[in-house]
C-alpha cells in the first residue's frame, strides 16, 4: 500500500510541475506577443525612434522570458525564433524598414505557433 501512495504522490508532483511550467511558458509567450503588438503599432504610426527602442527592449525581454524554455522543450524551437528576433533592431538602424516589417511578421507567426503547439490539446499530443 505504501508503494501505491508513493507512486500517486510522485504522479501528482509531476502533474503539478508540468502544469506550472506550462502556465509560465504560456504567460511568457503571451507577454512577448503583446510586446510585438506594441512594436507593430509603433511601426504603423511611423514612429521610428519608439519602434527602435521597443525592438531593442524586445530582444532583451525575449532573452529573459525564454531563458528557461529549453528546460522543457526543444532547443531548436527557441533558437529559430531567436534568430528571427536578434536582427530586428539592426534592421531599423540601417533603415531597412521593409525587411523589418517582414521579419516582425515572421517572429509573430513563430511565437503564435509556439503558443498553439505547446497547448495540452489532443491535436498536439497525437
Amino acid at each position: 500500500m505504501k508503494r501505491l501512495i508513493i507512486a500517486a504522490a510522485l504522479l501528482a508532483a509531476v502533474a503539478i510541475v508540468c502544469a506550472v511550467t506550462l502556465g509560465i511558458q504560456m504567460n511568457n509567450t503571451r507577454y512577448l506577443l503583446n510586446e510585438l503588438e506594441e512594436i507593430q503599432q509603433a511601426l504603423d504610426s511611423g514612429n521610428q525612434e519608439l519602434c527602435h527602442t521597443l525592438a531593442v527592449d524586445f530582444v532583451n525581454t525575449f532573452q529573459e522570458k525564454t531563458h528557461y524554455f529549453p528546460l522543457f522543450m526543444r532547443h531548436s524551437d527557441i533558437q529559430h525564433i531567436e534568430e528571427t528576433v536578434a536582427p530586428l533592431p539592426v534592421m531599423l538602424e540601417v533603415g531597412d524598414e521593409g525587411h523589418f516589417a517582414a521579419q516582425l511578421a515572421v517572429c509573430r507567426s513563430q511565437l503564435e505557433k509556439l503558443f498553439d503547439v505547446e497547448k495540452p490539446l489532443t491535436d498536439n499530443i497525437f
